[in-house]
């Protein structure tokens, strides 16, 4: 059965440019440095990945998307304050929603059900800003054996004292990060350059930036930052945030977590979320 979605954000949806993209929700085991777990992934094909699939659009346009469930679980399709009912998929189902525009920004969409956002079944929907140069960093963390008590069924919340070992920027962790073009920032002097991060994981992240500063222009938790320039700041658990680089000088910068476990891979140091911007002349 297909259910059909339609989210009314905009009385004058006639004049908005028309989006469309699918997106298959798939969980399956995938190794990580040497330990094997399960994840669960917003995907643009059939092919299993740990990076969800980053949903681009331009300001005022309309999104009009497909999500087909190709696990043997429930899933949903939310955005807070934006689709929170009737955006429930069974197993082999499809849901089809139209997503009239919304302000420009960052939003974090993901499916509700433990298997689904604990397992990093999360992405961003970025906005606007089609101007500049756009990036997008999903953040995301992972205790190995509470991923697989999740997967199995055996485990439904974070569990108290929860201590992850492997650290993600999009599906990835460094050095990975650093030739990823979805996540290393390459740019030319004087370009405005616009990340939306979102955090998927289950721990507060510090966003610390060498060689530059970034303005925080939207974020969905931290609100009092909006308008702040800064070098670092935390990114807690479902934000959703918006940050403007203007590339002052030439040079490649480091960029990682204030959070010095996440910058290692499985306790191995240097690894996590680790990246880098790269502005030439």
């Amino acid at each position: 059965m297909k259910l059909i979605v339609f989210i009314v954000l905009c009385i004058q949806c006639s004049l908005a440019q028309g989006n469309t993209d699918t997106l298959y929700i798939i969980k399956q085991p995938s190794s990580i440095g040497i330990a094997n777990t399960h994840f669960c992934s917003f995907l643009s094909n059939t092919t299993f990945s740990r990076t969800n699939f980053n949903l681009q659009i331009n300001s005022g346009d309309t999104l009009n998307l497909t999500v087909i469930n190709l696990d043997s679980l429930d899933h949903t399709f939310t955005i807070d304050g934006v689709i929170e009912t009737n955006n429930s998929i069974s197993p082999l189902d499809t849901l089809n929603i139209q997503i009239l525009p919304l302000a420009d920004g960052t939003y974090r969409y993901y499916s509700n059900p433990p298997h689904g956002k604990f397992l990093g079944a999360s992405g961003i929907l970025q906005i606007g800003y089609e101007q500049y140069k756009r990036y997008c960093w999903n953040l995301f963390d992972v205790d190995v054996d509470l991923s697989d008590s999740i997967a199995m069924g055996m485990a439904t919340n974070i569990s108290e004292g929860y201590q992850p070992s492997y650290f993600f920027i999009n599906g990835n962790y460094y050095p990975n990060t650093i030739t990823d073009t979805l996540t290393a920032i390459n740019g030319k002097l004087g370009d405005t350059i616009i990340v939306s991060v979102v955090n998927s994981g289950n721990m507060t992240n510090s966003i610390h930036s060498h060689g530059y500063h970034f303005k925080i222009i939207s974020a969905k938790k931290n609100t009092m930052q909006i308008g702040w320039l800064k070098d670092s700041s935390p990114f807690v658990q479902t934000e959703a945030a918006t940050l403007m680089i203007v590339a002052h000088q030439t040079g490649w910068y480091p960029i990682h977590t204030h959070n010095l476990i996440a910058t290692t891979t499985g306790g191995i140091y240097p690894g996590g979320m680790i990246t880098t911007i790269n502005i030439i002349p």
